[in-house]
């Protein structure tokens, strides 16, 4: 009878094996640990708040804002770049790429504006703008698709006083 018990042991654990080996072919395991992000896609124009020409000589990082509620209850908030910044000699410029966020609201994304040369060509504040965006595509999984915006920021220039 241990014989018997034995074998059919073996029997039962290779043609387990076997079974579970096979699976694995045909199941795919999902992502257990990820963050959310999305791809993105925006292009803007820079003008002159006065006179709605293109601003030139001036510096976008795409980005996003940290928010802190500090101890004595003021907030502070702070630019963090995404990507490298770029310079464009006609107020055109265009940021394509991705976006990790732990509160994967991307139906926004901030541009840091700076002035790089203030006396040839206007000096303008220094500005981040919120620039509202727009699902495209939707994604799979941690991605949450890909989003696109197309819009015009103003420049507001420095007074001679400021």
């Amino acid at each position: 009878m241990k014989d018997l018990t034995t074998r059919f042991s073996k029997w039962a654990l290779a043609m387990l094996g076997f079974s579970s080996a096979a699976a694995c072919e045909f199941y795919e395991a999902p992502a257990e640990y990820g963050v959310p992000h999305c791809n993105f896609d925006v292009k803007c124009r820079v003008v002159n708040t006065q006179t709605q020409e293109p601003v030139k000589g001036i510096q976008m990082t795409p980005g996003y804002v940290h928010e802190t509620t500090n101890e004595d209850g003021t907030t502070s908030t702070q630019f963090h770049p995404l990507d490298e910044a770029v310079t464009s000699e006609d107020g055109h410029f265009r940021f394509s790429g991705r976006t990790f966020m732990s509160s994967g609201d991307f139906s926004k994304l901030h541009l840091q504006l700076k002035d790089l040369d203030p006396a040839t060509d206007g000096h303008y504040k220094d500005t981040v703008y919120v620039v509202p965006m727009q699902k495209i595509k939707d994604g799979e999984g941690w991605n949450e698709g890909t989003y696109s915006a197309d819009t015009t920021l103003e420049a507001e220039p420095v007074k001679d006083n400021e």
